[in-house]
C-alpha cells in the first residue's frame, strides 16, 4: 500500500510526460483513476507543470516525478525500480519513443 492509502489505484509510468503527447497521456491516466509517475529527461519545470495538470483533473491521484534518460538501459531500470519503490506496484508503462 502506498503512503497515501490508495492501494486500490493502479499505477502508470509515463515516459516523456513533461510535454506533448506524454503529458496528455499522464493527464488522462490520472483522470481515469491512475496514480502517475511522470518521467522527464531535461525539463524539470515542465514535469512539475505536468504534475499540476494531473492533480487538477484528479486531486486524489498520487503523482511523482523522476528524471531519467530512457535511451540508457541503466536509467530505464532505475526509473522502473524507483516507480515500484514509490508506489509499491507498476501496472502500466506508456513509453514515448524518440527513435
Amino acid at each position: 500500500m502506498n503512503s497515501s492509502g490508495t492501494a486500490s489505484r493502479r499505477v502508470a509510468l509515463v515516459t516523456g510526460a513533461s510535454r506533448g503527447i506524454g503529458r496528455a497521456i499522464a493527464i488522462e491516466l490520472g483522470r481515469i483513476g491512475y496514480d502517475v509517475s511522470i518521467n522527464y529527461r531535461t525539463q524539470a519545470a515542465e514535469a512539475e507543470r505536468a504534475r499540476e495538470l494531473v492533480k487538477a483533473v484528479a486531486a486524489d491521484a498520487r503523482v511523482e516525478i523522476c528524471a531519467a534518460d530512457v535511451a540508457s538501459d541503466d536509467d530505464r531500470q532505475r526509473l522502473v525500480t524507483h516507480t515500484r519503490d514509490l508506489f509499491g506496484r507498476l501496472d502500466l508503462l506508456s513509453e514515448r519513443s524518440t527513435r
